[in-house]
């Protein structure tokens, strides 16, 4: 048992935000019905399996919406210039990403309809939110780590 996905997979539960179980050591959902089978069952990181921890962006069970920047930093590209160069204020729960990158998490008004892009609107700068999910801190890709910044 890896406790310290289970101790990241309550922190985000209490958080209200929507988790279910990646596969181990990928971005890829255990259940192709990932949107409900799971969801926020912290038993899945109880059982011995070293999964990672993927968090539902758009409409949450919570009953408000939240929409995830995922700025890359890798293959050439830099999203942290392209992020910075459209001036939008920075989220207060950040993590930074394997690669270098960030996800930053924002709240929404509920009723407004966000998809998910990249790098429409800007490179190296996508957006999740409803039907979409990012792979949530504590999770590790090859040895290295999502981590809490704020």
């Amino acid at each position: 048992m890896n406790k310290r996905k289970l101790k990241f997979a309550k922190a985000l539960m209490k958080k209200k935000l929507d988790i279910f179980p990646l596969k181990e050591n990928a971005k890829v959902p255990v259940a192709t019905g990932w949107q409900t089978e799971g969801v926020n069952d912290v038993k899945k990181w109880a059982n011995g399996l070293d999964l990672n921890i993927g968090v539902i962006c758009g409409m949450l069970t919570a009953g408000w919406q939240m929409l995830v920047v995922d700025i890359d930093m890798k293959h050439g590209v830099d999203g942290e210039a392209a992020w910075k160069a459209l001036g939008i204020e920075e989220s207060l729960f950040q993590v930074k990403t394997p690669t270098g990158g960030r996800h930053l998490y924002y709240i929404v008004p509920v009723g407004i309809s966000l998809g998910n892009s990249a790098g429409k609107i800007a490179e190296g700068v996508d957006i999740r939110c409803n039907g979409g999910y990012v792979v949530g801190p504590g999770s590790t890709i090859d040895g290295v780590e999502y981590e809490v910044i704020n």
